[in-house]
């Protein structure tokens, strides 16, 4: 399955989007930027699946614009859907440019599945960088979506509003257990290869 990846907006958020057949999706869409646009005035879809990992600004910004110009659905786990509504709870009030999202079309749990033609991802909740992130997890593609729990060489801060640091420690160590072979794609920067990171985890967590 083809990856196409994007770095968005000023804070370089790395959004994701993925075809098959007439249905599109579309990790954290970031604030609006023309080559994502340009991308999706390009492909030929019916349906459009926007996932967000988590309730920030800089993940949520490109909603609107989707949903409005290619009646995207909006996903996004029930701890953080409020944020999408709540311009100081996405912190883009704190960024001098306030925004709100439309509201969600679809709450999502621990183990909720998104199927998406050969694809099927689970819905992995694993906060601590605020307490709805999740990441997106296809076993038999080899494929996680990190959002900002996991980065190439670090993982997401806890010291904004909601950020939890012993969340964040246990959501590694679940991350830490999984395939080692997972291709995985975070929030921020590079893809890399989970087992990539297990010795800055082992290191982090006391293994």
């Amino acid at each position: 399955m083809k990856v196409s990846s994007f770095l968005l907006g000023p804070i370089q958020t790395s959004g994701y989007l993925l075809s098959s057949g007439d249905t599109l999706l579309i990790v954290d869409p970031g604030f609006p930027d023309s080559s994502l646009e340009k991308e999706l005035d390009s492909q030929h879809f019916s349906k459009c699946l926007i996932v967000n990992t988590h309730g920030h600004a800089d993940h949520i910004g490109g909603n609107r614009g989707i949903k409005e110009r290619y009646k995207g659905s909006i996903h996004i786990h029930r701890e953080d859907a409020s944020m999408l509504t709540d311009a100081e709870k996405n912190l883009s009030f704190f960024m001098g440019a306030p925004l709100v999202s439309p509201e969600a079309d679809v709450i999502l749990e621990e183990g909720s599945r998104i199927e998406f033609g050969e694809a099927s991802f689970i819905v992995l909740h694993t906060p601590g960088h605020t307490p709805g992130s999740l990441s997106l997890l296809d076993e038999k593609q080899g494929i996680l979506f990190t959002g900002d729990t996991l980065f190439d060489g670090g993982w997401g801060r806890t010291d904004l509003p909601g950020g939890d640091e012993k969340m964040l420690a246990r959501s590694l160590k679940r991350l830490r257990g999984l395939d080692p072979r997972l291709r995985c794609y975070p929030g921020h920067g590079s893809a890399f290869v989970l087992k990539d990171q297990f010795e800055m985890l082992d290191r982090l967590l006391g293994n």
